[in-house]
């Protein structure tokens, strides 16, 4: 078996990287939609079940928004060191 070259590991790390962060979006919205459906039958107060939820929303955008500026991040920090 060949070894891979470096940039092709990077962009096998980028693309695992883009799907876990995907995924982990994917999550904190099923997760934020389940509390505010069920939050009757989780013994969910109103106050808690709302921050709960934004605060499941919140993360599901920052994943997204890391998501889609990861590469340019990256190109910065790589610039400093």
């Amino acid at each position: 078996m060949a070894h891979a070259t470096p940039s092709l590991e990077r962009e096998r790390a980028l693309r695992f990287f883009e799907v876990a962060l995907s995924l982990l979006a994917l999550a904190a919205l099923a997760f934020a939609l389940a509390v505010h459906h069920h939050a009757g039958a989780l013994g969910l107060a109103d106050d808690a079940r709302a921050a709960i939820a934004l605060a499941l929303l919140l993360l599901a955008a920052i994943d997204a928004t890391l998501l889609l500026m990861w590469e340019q991040l990256v190109r910065r920090v790589g610039g400093w060191l």
